[in-house]
């Protein structure tokens, strides 16, 4: 059964968000939860500059107090309410599935190279693997859940301007590979890790051309992200609606040209020109599996 207190403060949070967007469209008005009692019933309105006590009616208007006479049109917070709903219920679920088992690799090979597949069946797992986890960052992005993802700088390497989820190796020093995933986030694009909820991980990954097992740390942040890219690391911070994750339409087969000269036909996600492939759209494929069954409730919660 759904948790409506959790569901309540995570609205709470979430709504600041939409606030601070749409502030000046609501001329002074901003969004404040004053009581709850089942499934968030008893939403308030409150003026900024006077706090006088808004109550939207059934109709769609929010009405004044005597001295006022303001009747303001609802559009936007109607809007704003559904937005915010949305991605807290998803968030919500998301976590809930989480804790059940993962597709796993089933749904990350969906997205692998031939080449990757043979070598992923014959070795999922190396022992002499080094530890690293990456962040699957989701937030609310003019009303669409969104996540961030960034293009590699070119450099002589394997992963030369690829894209990937901001993350990195295990150092001695991380206390959890959350912590790393966390760490490498703010180090690589200035994510605040203070702002963010660690609410589950995917099925790690081996990668065998560098060796390393990575683990997907999903994460959520209510307030909209402020990206600070460091050059040496990022060429490029890419935003991402989930929907593009989704729609089947950018999911397409491209030829790569990797460092070593050699040319690979792979399945990627092909979202307005930025070509997503390997162990990122590996890994973006899980999370587009567990999307599936969160939509078509295919799953039970509790």
């Amino acid at each position: 059964m759904r948790n409506n207190g959790t569901l309540f403060c995570l609205f709470r949070l979430v709504v600041t968000n939409f606030n601070q967007r749409f502030n000046d469209k609501f001329e002074g008005i901003y969004v404040v939860i004053v009581q709850c009692e089942t499934m968030l019933k008893g939403c308030y309105i409150q003026r900024k500059r006077r706090g006088t006590i808004f109550l939207p009616d059934h109709q769609g208007k929010i009405f004044g107090d005597k001295n006022t006479k303001k009747i303001v049109q609802t559009s936007n917070f109607d809007m704003i309410f559904d937005h915010v709903m949305e991605f807290a219920e998803f968030i919500l679920l998301l976590e809930e599935r989480l804790k059940k088992p993962l597709p796993g690799v089933t749904a990350q090979l969906r997205m692998s190279s031939n080449i990757r597949m043979q070598e992923l069946m014959k070795n999922n797992s190396r022992e002499d693997a080094r530890q690293s986890s990456v962040l699957l960052l989701l937030y609310p992005r003019e009303g669409k859940t969104s996540l961030v993802l960034m293009l590699r700088p070119e450099y002589p390497g394997i992963h030369s301007g690829q894209i990937s989820l901001p993350g990195g190796k295990f150092e001695e020093t991380d206390d959890s590979l959350i912590f790393t995933a966390l760490r490498e986030a703010r180090e690589e694009i200035g994510i605040d890790p203070g702002q963010v909820q660690v609410i589950g991980q995917l099925t790690e990954m081996y990668v065998p051309p560098s060796n390393f097992m990575v683990t997907p740390v999903v994460g959520y942040q209510t307030a909209l992200p402020i990206f600070t890219a460091d050059p040496k690391e990022v060429a490029r911070i890419i935003e991402v609606r989930l929907e593009e994750i989704m729609d089947a339409r950018n999911r397409k087969m491209k030829v790569i040209k990797l460092a070593s000269g050699y040319s690979l036909d792979v399945p990627s996600y092909d979202i307005n020109g930025d070509i997503i492939w390997g162990v990122t759209a590996m890994i973006l494929s899980e999370l587009q599996e567990i999307v599936t069954e969160i939509r078509e409730g295919s799953f039970r919660t509790g």
